[in-house]
């Protein structure tokens, strides 16, 4: 949306006399112009209006009485120097008509010829000189000289100059021409000149022979007939369509089988599971698809009946076979001979009843009881009796204790709002409804009954007794046990699975192909290469860098990595060291571009040999 910017705003009369900030900008509405102030001065400056400068510019009175002298110009005559006339010709003084500039202006300066940022200049056939054209829009190359390498990178000025190392450094060895292209320098290795091929010299033409590959016809792809081995192995593979197998096949198949199976995941005839004898059992239908519980129950037996009973026999099972009255001889072949008789214990001298007070025998009978009525009855001497509670309590007040209301017969009557309980409302505890700050506490808290759906995670701080629909993040063990590679598993306790057709921490073998391995991309902050990260490393050089290389596996394992570097021509890159290149040169980078190295090394990362090199990539 588009802003309006204002300013303050005035007549002449109320600019005038406002003094504004250093800076401030105001309207003046009369003369309809902006005025600045600095500060100080009351009113401002005003701005002149484009009427204000039309009018006074086109005036030719001079109302200021301004001289020539005042403006620079006193030794100027005020004459028409367009009239040939007022000017007086001599042999340097000339006047100049409008074609003479409009031809003067058309020529160049004779010292801006044949010179740096000057013109070039014509021979007799109107050609430029061929000693004023560069080599590079000739397509030529123009020789620098010798450059040691060591010492860095030469700086090139033109496209086509280049320079022939004498001395290794920085990718270049001796011999070798760094060529610019007008951004980075190409090296012309010079050094590994082709002098034969296939140990013939001159117009060499080679046959498939001599590349050793006497044996393969010319055919493309698409035409190349099933090779022999091809067809043998395709002989040992079923076909898409109706394929017959034998043997044992392993895997896993959709759609309908014909044919047994040594397993399946559900039964193709349900089948129930029954237990006989003591024991009577039978299970549900049972096909397979998950696991099945059924309630067994005792076989019924000869006995005495279903009921309580002091003395049983059992059989070995211990199964209830009959029952019998207990005797005396029972228990006192348990406590003792003599310990029990059949004398009652005689009766106390204490009436039956209930006591307050009660005398007991080192047996534990009572010998007496008793009701007190006083403290002393209960034999307690650090409290008031009742008569000195009561001579405590004064039976009148004085006069001056008593308000003047509470002395008159009839009493003043008194509003809820006169006490200040005007918003309470005359209802017993009992009676008072939920207050809306209680209801709002209430919603949100969990119902004991009625349902109830809990929003956001709830902890409670003891057992939760029944069931919960839903899913919860833990639990201490599942409601139905499951079968891990054929050992159930409810959560409650750990569980040991061994599983032949899985490869074990330590030690094993792998056969077969090995898939969808990822590997990790790491963008380098340091300088470090740590293999112990990742693959891919990315790195953008802004400076001089040296390389390094950090967790490679022991000799004998194979490490390899793709290094991905933006702007590595730009500065100087210090390998990691054991780095071996193609034909022992380190290749030069793209000063601004990405360029896309892959390393290996199979002896610890002591020796890193070049995979390959992608430069300037796009």
């Amino acid at each position: 949306m588009a802003k309006i910017l204002k300013f303050k705003r005035g007549n002449t009369a109320k600019n005038n006399a406002y003094t504004g900030s250093a800076g401030e900008l105001t309207v003046d509405t009369t003369k309809k112009t902006v005025v600045v102030h600095d500060g100080v001065t009351a009113g401002g400056s005003v701005l002149a209006t484009d009427v204000t400068v039309s009018t006074h510019t086109s005036r030719v009175d001079n109302p200021h009485s301004v001289s020539k002298t005042q403006v620079g110009l006193g030794n100027v005559l005020n004459v028409d120097s367009t009239n040939p006339n007022n000017i007086v010709q001599d042999s340097t003084h000339r006047f100049v008509t409008d074609s003479d500039k409009t031809n003067w202006n058309g020529k160049i300066n004779a010292t801006e010829k044949a010179v740096a940022n000057g013109v070039a200049t014509l021979d007799v056939n109107g050609k430029v000189v061929l000693t004023q054209i560069p080599d590079s829009v000739l397509g030529q190359l123009e020789y620098m000289g010798t450059y040691s390498f060591s010492d860095g990178i030469p700086t090139a000025t033109q496209k086509g100059q280049y320079w022939i190392a004498s001395a290794d450094g920085n990718g270049y060895i001796t011999g070798d021409w760094a060529v610019w292209n007008g951004t980075s320098f190409d090296k012309v290795d010079n050094t590994d000149a082709v002098t034969s091929v296939a140990g013939r010299t001159g117009n060499v033409v080679l046959t498939k022979s001599d590349v050793g590959l006497s044996n393969v016809n010319n055919t493309d792809d698409i035409t190349k007939p099933i090779s022999t081995a091809t067809q043998t192995a395709l002989n040992l593979k079923a076909n898409i369509a109706n394929p017959t197998f034998t043997g044992i096949v392993n895997g896993s198949f959709s759609g309908p089988l014909t044919g047994n199976a040594s397993t399946a995941t559900t039964l193709a005839t349900a089948r129930t599971l029954a237990i006989t004898g003591d024991l009577l059992w039978t299970s549900p239908a049972f096909n397979g698809s998950s696991n099945v519980t059924a309630v067994g129950t005792l076989a019924t037996i000869s006995d005495s009946g279903v009921g309580s009973f002091k003395k049983v026999t059992v059989d070995t099972k211990g199964r209830v076979t009959g029952t019998q009255t207990v005797v005396q001889t029972d228990i006192t072949g348990i406590l003792g001979a003599g310990s029990i008789t059949n004398t009652m214990l005689a009766n106390s001298e204490v009436t039956a009843g209930t006591y307050k007070s009660v005398t007991v025998d080192t047996k534990g009978i009572v010998t007496s009881g008793s009701n007190p009525t006083t403290v002393s009855g209960y034999g307690l001497t650090d409290v008031y009796t009742k008569t000195e509670v009561n001579s405590l309590i004064p039976t009148t007040l004085p006069a001056s204790d008593v308000y003047a209301w509470a002395k008159v017969a009839t009493k003043p009557t008194y509003t809820a709002s006169e006490v200040g309980l005007g918003n309470v409302n005359n209802t017993s505890d009992l009676d008072k409804p939920i207050s809306a700050v209680t209801q709002i506490a209430l919603n949100t808290t969990v119902k004991l009954t009625e349902d109830q759906t809990i929003v956001g995670i709830k902890t409670f701080s003891s057992n939760i007794v029944g069931n919960i629909t839903g899913n919860s993040g833990t639990a201490t063990k599942l409601a139905t046990a499951r079968k891990i590679n054929g050992v159930s598993f409810d959560g409650s306790a750990n569980i040991t699975i061994v599983d032949s057709t899985k490869l074990p921490l330590s030690g094993g073998k792998m056969t077969g192909a090995i898939t969808a391995i990822r590997e990790t991309k790491v963008a380098m902050a340091a300088n470090n290469i740590d293999l112990a990260t990742g693959n891919l490393f990315t790195k953008t050089i802004s400076g001089d860098t040296t390389l390094t290389i950090s967790n490679a596996l022991a000799d004998g394992n194979v490490n390899s990595f793709v290094l991905e570097l933006t702007n590595g021509g730009s500065a100087v890159v210090t390998w990691f060291s054991g780095v071996k290149w193609a034909g022992g040169i380190a290749p030069t980078l793209t000063a601004s571009g990405k360029d896309i190295l892959g390393f290996y090394s199979h002896d610890g990362g002591t020796t890193w040999n070049i995979l390959g090199v992608n430069k300037d990539v796009k």
